[in-house]
């Protein structure tokens, strides 16, 4: 059996004035290191992110983890391998945006006033992947555990147009199962046991809407660069 845990916590999109975010800001979503913020991006923003996103080219992908359309900034990893490198530009390899960079800030900004996440403080993410699903196509998200000598202690992925229900499993024999409800404009992090020790994935028919964007933020561990 599963059980849903759907996180309350609200959150400004802008973050000034006299806003006082509460002892513990990020909600916790029925795993040890999964967090949730519930609109971490206003109404606005998200449409000015998709709008930026599909004027670009998406790639359909029938391989690694997703079966979708997706897009890739920052370093190059090879998973094969465990290491990264620098982009090449010269081979259309793209920098990080400076969209991107503006809500890395505001996720560290915003984890210096949790008691829970305070190393979140220190992500600054040099990696970028954004899945586009259309639940008509068939989308999904295989379960899997992203890369243990690569991708880093966190992962931050942000929530665009349709929500869905991701799926953790214990990665063992008989693990238990937990639904994360994701609503759009939400940001989720994944870190500690949730990281490490569980599986995570999105079956089609958990797709809420006839599409979803999310865009995953990674900081590969420094000693595997290339």
């Amino acid at each position: 059996g599963g059980s849903s845990s759907r996180p309350v916590l609200q959150v400004p999109a802008m973050f000034g004035g006299e806003y006082k975010p509460p002892p513990d800001v990020f909600g916790e979503c029925g795993v040890r290191g999964l967090f949730q913020v519930q609109d971490f991006i206003s109404k606005e923003e998200e449409e000015e992110i998709v709008r930026e996103l599909d004027a670009a080219k998406w790639e359909h992908s029938d391989s690694g983890n997703a079966k979708a359309h997706t897009q890739k900034w920052g370093v190059v990893t090879d998973l094969r391998a465990s290491t990264f490198r620098d982009p090449d530009p010269s081979i259309g390899e793209r920098e990080m945006p400076d969209m991107f960079k503006t809500l890395i800030q505001r996720w560290r900004t915003l984890a210096l006033k949790s008691t829970k996440l305070r190393a979140l403080a220190e992500h600054k993410a040099i990696e970028a992947n954004a899945i586009s699903y259309h639940k008509e196509q068939g989308h999904y998200l295989e379960p899997h555990v992203d890369n243990r000598q690569l991708s880093g202690e966190c992962l931050c992925t942000l929530s665009l147009l349709g929500g869905c229900v991701m799926e953790f499993v214990q990665d063992r024999p008989g693990g238990s199962r937990v639904l994360s409800p994701m609503s759009p404009r939400s940001l989720q992090v994944v870190s500690g046991d949730a990281r490490w020790n569980w599986t995570h994935g999105i079956p089609n028919s958990n797709l809420e809407g006839p599409r979803r964007i999310s865009v995953t933020f990674r900081l590969p561990f420094s000693n595997r660069r290339r």
